[in-house]
């Protein structure tokens, strides 16, 4: 039953995902009448030809994690995305555009170290007075990062 229903998902998905090549295809076509814009109409159609591909692999990603994972579709989609960065990220000539960089500047943004080193030392402290038990320090209170001005909840 999951069989069938993995590909009722995946058939659902690559056609949501194929509907953005509508407004590619005519516009290649359009583009394609006119003599003076043969590059573009070229660029389109590689265009196209790259969408396809990039649909075809995120419609088996997001189809994957909407059935095995349990997650809606926005998840799933944003999730695949993130694959998609890492993979490109891999790439020499893209992946200085889309490395760390960008992840260094939000968690910048993020919580003050000195919040991560209390949560740290306390889960140490924890670990050594309950060995057995494994618990989120700071509980669900939040005093540490309350204490630092954070003034939200990790």
């Amino acid at each position: 039953m999951n069989f069938i229903r993995y590909h009722v998902v995946h058939a659902r998905v690559v056609i949501l995902y194929m509907i953005a090549l509508v407004p590619l295809l005519m516009l290649s076509h359009h583009l394609g009448e006119y003599p003076d814009f043969h590059r573009a109409a070229v660029a389109t159609k590689v265009l196209i030809g790259v969408w396809l591909a990039v649909s075809l692999w995120m419609a088996y990603q997001t189809s994957s994690r909407i059935l095995f994972e349990d997650m809606t579709f926005r998840e799933a989609t944003v999730d695949s995305l993130g694959a998609v960065r890492l993979y490109l990220a891999l790439l020499p000539a893209v992946g200085r555009f889309i490395g760390l960089a960008r992840k260094r500047r939000t968690a910048a943004r993020g919580r003050s170290p000195a919040v991560v080193v209390v949560f740290l030392v306390e889960a140490q402290r924890d670990s050594e007075q309950n060995p057995g038990e494994q618990s989120i320090p700071g509980g669900s209170h939040g005093e540490e990062h309350e204490m630092f001005g954070c003034g939200r909840g990790l």
